[in-house]
């Protein structure tokens, strides 16, 4: 079996403002989405053909009430936001202007033996981002 990334899905009670953070930060677009009756967007890169995040409101409930376990119950207290999520960009350089221009909180790791850095942005709703990134003086 083989098994890839395919989206992560954020519930939240700013759907606005977590798709404008997103969008603003990682370059993505808004695309298809299908009619689902509940708020949401569907973000995408532009080299990539499927939706990478998956926003939608609160309120929103994606389960049939026949087809869930007995033991299953769909919870929404607002702790159910993932906590962080990574991605990683091939343009650190690129980033690192982004957070400047939206002037956007961030803390950086050094990856112990690796030129990778990792970024991590406060989102809203206490959303935190990874990126993982060279940057060009160390590739």
């Amino acid at each position: 079996m083989k098994i890839t990334f395919d989206h992560i899905s954020i519930r939240a009670k700013d759907v606005e403002e977590m798709k404008n953070f997103l969008i603003n930060l990682l370059g993505l677009e808004v695309g298809f989405r299908p009619d689902f009756p509940f708020l949401g967007y569907w973000l995408y890169s532009k080299d990539v053909e499927k939706a990478l995040i998956h926003i939608y409101n609160e309120e929103a409930s994606f389960y049939k009430k026949d087809l869930i376990n007995e033991n299953f119950k769909e919870i929404s207290n607002g702790k159910n936001i993932v906590n962080h999520v990574c991605f990683y960009s091939d343009n650190y350089e690129e980033i690192m202007t982004r957070l400047k221009k939206y002037k956007l909180d961030y803390s950086i790791n050094l990856v112990p033996d690796c030129p990778i850095e990792q970024i991590f942005i406060k989102a809203p709703e206490d959303l935190i981002l990874e990126i993982q990134s060279i940057p060009k003086d160390k590739k």
